[in-house]
C-alpha cells in the first residue's frame, strides 16, 4: 500500500499507484497467468489488497475517490480504450450471457457506438437475446445472428459451424 512510501506525502502523490496489484496467486490463476508474480507485489499473497475488479453492483465507478483525487482513472480508462479498438477491428462479436442493463451504461455505449456495424455478431442470452438483437439491429448492426438462447445450444451451432 502507497507504494512503499512512508511518512509524508508530496502534494500530488497518489496513494494507490497507477494500476492494481496483484498479489493473489488465485487472482492470477483466474487471468490465466499460472506462474508470474506481479513486479509491484513486496511479498505474494501478502499485501493490504483493493478490488481490482468492476463488480456487478450500482454504481459503476471506474476508479478510486480519495483525498488525492480520483485514483486508477487513467488505468481502467486505458483498458476501455484498449477494448474500443479491439471492437472496432473485430471479424466477430460474440456476447453471451450479458444482459447489457441500462444501468451499464459505459459497456453498452462501447457495444452498441461502435463504428464497426459490419461485424458479424451473435447473441446467446437466454430470454433477452431477441430483444438485444433488436436493440443492435436499431443502432445500425447489420450481421446479427441469434443463434441460440442458451449456451449448450450455441456450443451444438458454433461445433457444426466450424467443421
Amino acid at each position: 500500500m502507497f507504494e512503499g512510501r512512508t511518512g509524508f506525502f508530496a502534494t500530488g502523490a497518489n496513494s494507490l499507484g497507477g494500476r492494481p496489484v496483484l498479489c493473489f496467486q488465485p487472482d492470477l490463476e483466474y487471468l490465466d497467468y499460472p506462474d508470474p508474480v506481479d513486479p509491484r507485489c513486496p511479498q505474494p499473497g501478502i499485501a493490504a489488497s483493493l478490488p481490482a475488479i468492476i463488480m456487478p453492483a450500482l454504481p459503476k465507478r471506474f476508479h478510486f475517490a480519495t483525498t488525492f483525487g480520483p485514483e486508477w482513472k487513467q488505468f481502467w480508462d486505458r483498458l476501455w480504450t484498449r477494448a474500443k479498438r479491439a471492437i472496432k477491428s473485430a471479424d466477430e462479436l460474440v456476447i453471451i450471457g450479458y444482459s447489457m442493463p441500462t444501468v451499464d451504461e459505459r459497456a453498452r455505449a462501447l457495444l452498441l457506438d461502435t463504428p464497426n456495424k459490419a461485424v458479424r455478431l451473435s447473441i446467446c442470452c437466454r430470454h433477452t437475446t431477441a430483444s438485444l438483437k433488436r436493440e443492435f439491429r436499431d443502432h445500425g448492426f447489420t450481421a446479427i445472428q441469434a443463434v441460440s438462447q442458451t449456451f449448450d445450444g450455441f456450443l451444438k451451432s458454433e461445433m457444426a459451424t466450424r467443421s
